[in-house]
This record gives C-alpha cells, structure tokens and sequence, in this order.
C-alpha cells in the first residue's frame, strides 16, 4: 500500500520530468534511455507512490542546435486516474531563466478562451510553451509514438476518469496553463465530459496578465492546488510586488546585495507593463519554511550565499515541506547534478554576463 497521500504522489510524479535534464543527444537517442530512467524511478518509488504505469511518452522537444531535453512531456496511469508530467524548458536553470527576459515583455492573446477576448494575454514565453506541448509527440518506440497529448487523452475518456496535469518550476506555469488549454477545447477530446480535470503546479512563475489569471481562476481554479515556497523567488516572477521582495528574502541571515539590486531591478523593467498576475494568488503558502542556513558559508560573499540559498528553495526545501524529502534525495541529487551539468562556470561570472547582456538591450 502506497505511503504517500495524493499530493505528495503527483508532486513526485511531476518531479520526475526533469530526470532527462542530464541526457545528450538527439531526440530519438534521448526518450529511450529516459524511459529507461522513469521506469526504474516508478518501480523504486512503488513502495511510496502505489502502482503507476508509463503510457504516453516520455516526449521530448529539442530547441534547434540543442542536444538535451528542452520540454519534456509523460503520462502515467494509475489508481485510477492518468497524470500528465510537465517538465519546463531547463526547469532547474533558474538562474538563466530569472535573469533572461524569458519574452516576458511581450504577449500574446489567450486564444481558446470562450468568449474569445483580446484581453487575456499570456507572456510569448508561455505561448511557445505551450505551443511546443500541444504539437508534440513521442518518437518511435515510445508509448503513444506517434500521437498528440490531445489526441491520447481523446481515446481514455469512454468512462470517467482523472486527468491531474502537473509540473515543477517552469512546468508549474506550463501545467495549468496546459489544463486551462484542454479545458476549453474539451469537445475536442471528451465531448461527452467524462474526465474531471485536477492541476497540481508548484514553484511556477506566473504565465500571463491579471486578465488571464481571473479567467484561468473563473474556469479551473477550483481544480488547481498550486504549491510554492515563500522563500522561493521563481513564483515571485513576474508580479512586480513579489519581485521587490526579492533582495531582503533571506535577511538577516543574508544581507542583501547591490548585485541582488540590480538583477530585481532588471527583472522588474522587463516585466512591469505585463500586469503579471499569478493563478490562485491567494493560495495559502507550503507552511514551515526557513531560510537553511547550513547553505550559509560565512567566508563566502553575500550573492554566492544568496543564489545557494534560492536553489536550495527551489529545490530541496519542496520536498521537505511536503514531508517526503528522504525517499526523493536520489532524485533531487539527480537533478541537482544535471542542473550543474549545464552550469560549468561560477553562478556569480554567470550571472554578471547575463546582466552585461540585458544592460545592452534595455
């Protein structure tokens, strides 16, 4: 019997999307050996999370040039329900993500809503996305190889049955926004109304303006329980409150830094005519969280503390607030060293040509 309760079970479902993050190659080499990896996940968890069979994917989308998984995309089935796993693009490069515009300064129409309005806007960002989700297919030899999410989902419904859509970091943007996208179309692919729709999205940036948060929040905000860490800075992104926030989060522990400054700063100038709002912007936080101050090196300059400390939050302190950090360290560690595999200079030397860079655009 399962030892997890249900949220904890799609949190680490969502989890394992990023296992990829650490594979090279092309596509066709790159979903095989992820399978491979999910698969020993599902049944080392077993004990965990109950009986859970892989039946649609792992897809994965390379961006041209690239030669890792830049969106990655499964669906499991089991006890009774099917939970559609949403990996964001580098879900655990946030500290590219944060300091790149990520096109948040440019929008796009919400364009399935009903009645169609011309003011639900979601950031380009978001829109490429999603757009990338709704297009992609797994390869040959995959479950589903072959055939759209949409079209999948279409051939599961003759009864009724749970469709969780989940996702971490920037998959906890793209998750509801891809519920949101299924809800409107659901003629589409159960036109008889069988599948009750549950979104579980943690440590998401918002994806669009307040016009599109009170439309998301008036179709599915009943079904969405979205998580995050008060001391995380990607859900801070892009409400400019939250982003002023930022430089005193995990003060006094550690005093902020003009560096800090200046990266909230630029975060800000490119996101302030968005009107970013968050889905659910009243959900109660994950309660018990603290800054960690073992992450703490007292010889070490502020912003090195700082930016240790944002990826121990965004990370780690996840499952600890859920209460299911021991059976997940494999697959933090995991995903920890992918995250370094993609990071093979200093985070400060990063971070200064990121904001050279932007300095130049704006």
């Amino acid at each position: 019997m399962a030892t997890f309760n249900p949220q904890q079970t799609v949190f680490t479902l969502s989890m394992l999307a990023g296992l990829g993050d650490s594979l090279t190659g092309s596509v066709g080499t790159i979903e095989p050996a992820l399978t491979q990896l999910l698969e020993t996940q599902l049944t080392t968890l077993q004990p965990q999370i109950g009986s859970w069979e892989l039946v649609w994917g792992p897809a994965v989308y390379e961006l041209p040039t690239s030669d890792r998984p830049d969106n990655t995309m499964f669906v499991v089935s089991g006890s009774g329900q099917l939970v559609v796993a949403i990996a964001g693009t580098n879900p655990y490069s946030f500290l590219d993500w944060i300091v790149e515009d990520f096109l948040v300064s440019s929008q796009v129409p919400w364009l399935t809503g009903s009645p169609f309005s011309l003011e639900r806007k979601i950031s380009l960002g978001t829109f490429n996305g999603l757009s990338v989700l709704q297009h992609l297919t797994p390869g040959p030899g995959q479950a589903g190889a072959g055939v759209l999410l949409k079209d999948f989902l279409a051939a599961q419904v003759s009864a009724p049955i749970t469709v969780n859509v989940t996702g971490h970091s920037l998959g906890g943007a793209l998750s509801p926004t891809v519920a949101l996208w299924l809800h409107d179309v659901r003629a589409e692919w159960d036109p008889a109304g069988n599948a009750s729709l549950a979104v579980l999205p943690s440590a998401g940036p918002t994806a669009g303006n307040s016009a599109f948060a009170q439309y998301s929040d008036s179709q599915i905000g009943a079904q969405v329980t979205r998580l995050y860490n008060p001391l995380d800075i990607v859900p801070k992104a892009w409400m400019t409150s939250d982003l002023q926030e930022i430089p005193n989060l995990y003060a006094p522990d550690i005093e902020p830094d003009l560096f800090v400054d200046g990266f909230v700063d630029l975060a800000i100038d490119i996101s302030k005519n968005g009107d970013y709002t968050q889905i659910n912007l009243n959900a109660p936080a994950l309660p018990g969280s603290s800054v960690n101050t073992s992450k703490i090196n007292p010889t070490d300059p502020a912003i090195l503390n700082f930016f240790a400390q944002v990826g121990y939050q965004h990370v780690d302190a996840y499952s600890v607030l859920l209460g299911i950090a021991s059976p997940l360290s494999p697959i933090l560690q995991t995903l920890k060293t992918s995250a370094q595999l993609r990071s093979p200079v200093s985070v400060l030397t990063r971070l200064q040509g990121k904001l050279a860079k932007f300095k130049l655009k704006v």
